[in-house]
């Protein structure tokens, strides 16, 4: 986008404004989101500006109508005028949309309320192009620009549908996203580690191939339960809580648990993988530690013990470049937030240049008053996860096709 020239221009905006909500009073409960995008709205002031966003999804009791979400804009934006219209394609929504004058901005109603939009997420993009949504709206402007980086892996029709029809860019979040994790797989610095924990063992695993494959980095240190889960692989028992856990929380267990083997059974000098020394259990609500050696253990697992802590720190204190993902344990629980307490702190004082991902890395990091001073924090989940792990991510697949298809109305400084 900040190679256009946008302004006087009609520009149709994808933002991710997807908020916690408070069941009592429906009031939004975080707005990092919307102000995460407010970079990309401020370089539009000059510009008459639509915006395309969704709020959860069917089903769900905090599936809402963005009307809340417009009077937040509006007061995070205190110099522009926000307005709102519980329509999409109806006559008074592109009504309004023709009404816009310079600098204002209309929210239009949650776009995951057309059936389109997720009903044609396994289309084509050139049968999504078709779509009434995106056949209706598309002439009002002249230019798409998508900033919702934490919704980039989805092919829904507002992601991917729009860039056939409309010379297509991407938003300043949607470019910084890319460029600090490009960073992170890609720069020069060495060493080069990947912190990689949380629940979330599916994607820390294709992360972990794509990283020691392709040689983005020179250790991967393993916690909370995806170092479980490679302490497993590495033939440890760890106790039928801790197993069972995995088993039920994994898909496709059995043939990640043999990938995951495959990666710490790799020689000394090929293998990335850094494992737990020692781990955390409660018993008699206390914390104990136990080396691994001392496995199984008939308590879940929740926390790395100190030996792993201090080799971990030992690694991290030399680091250049960092991804951070998960935190190492159960830290919600005093008793259990030693570990990503402890290692966070190292990560911040190492003086590397970190990328941190996935929500609950967020929470922590501003549980422990950290995340001023780590220099990325991602805003998508498993957006950040399909990136980092190489998979096809459609929205921004599109954009690509999109500069190709327009590249006459595209202006861009370098080939």
């Amino acid at each position: 986008m900040r190679d256009q020239d946008t302004g006087g221009k009609r520009i149709l905006v994808r933002l991710d404004l997807n908020a916690p909500i408070d069941p009592q009073s429906g009031a939004i409960t975080d707005d990092s989101r919307f102000r995460a995008h407010l970079p990309t709205l401020r370089a539009l002031k000059g510009s008459k500006v639509a915006v395309l966003a969704h709020q959860s999804r069917a089903g769900k009791r905090d599936f809402l109508s963005l009307r809340p979400h417009a009077a937040l804009l509006q007061s995070l934006l205190p110099d522009r005028t926000v307005h709102f219209t519980d329509g999409l394609v109806s006559s008074t929504a592109l009504s309004a949309i023709d009404g816009l004058r310079n600098g204002e901005i209309l929210l239009l109603e949650n776009v995951r309320f057309w059936a389109e939009e997720t009903g044609l997420q396994e289309a084509p993009a050139e049968e999504q192009a078709r779509s009434l949504l995106v056949r209706t709206l598309a002439p009002h402007f002249d230019l798409f620009v998508n900033d919702a980086f934490a919704a980039a892996h989805r092919g829904q029709v507002s992601l991917t549908g729009f860039p056939l029809a409309l010379p297509s860019v991407a938003g300043e979040l949607m470019s910084a996203e890319i460029e600090a994790l490009d960073h992170a797989l890609n720069a020069p610095e060495r060493p080069r580690l990947a912190i990689l924990g949380g629940a979330k063992v599916d994607d820390s695993i294709d992360v972990t191939v794509n990283l020691t494959l392709r040689g983005g980095v020179d250790h991967v240190l393993t916690i909370g339960a995806v170092g479980n889960f490679f302490l497993q692989a590495a033939g440890w028992h760890l106790g039928a809580p801790s197993e069972s856990f995995l088993q039920r929380e994994v898909s496709g267990y059995s043939e990640r648990l043999e990938r995951a083997a495959q990666l710490v059974r790799l020689p000394s000098e090929r293998r990335k993988i850094r494992l737990p020394r020692d781990v955390a259990y409660e018993q008699d609500g206390q914390r104990h530690e136990v080396l691994i050696n001392k496995l199984p253990i008939e308590r879940p697992l929740l926390d790395i013990g100190q030996a792993t802590i201090d080799h971990y720190s030992d690694l991290i204190k030399g680091a250049k470049v960092l991804l951070l993902n998960g935190p190492a344990g159960v830290y919600e629980n005093p008793l259990f937030e030693k570990g990503t307490k402890e290692l966070f702190s190292a990560v911040v004082r190492s003086g590397a240049s970190v990328v941190a991902g996935g929500g609950h890395t967020s929470a922590a990091l501003a549980r422990y008053g950290l995340t001023d001073k780590v220099g990325f924090v991602s805003s998508g989940g498993g957006a950040t996860m399909c990136f980092l792990a190489g998979r096809p991510m459609p929205a921004l697949q599109q954009l690509r096709v999109s500069a190709e298809q327009f590249a006459s109305r595209l202006a861009f400084p370098h080939p």
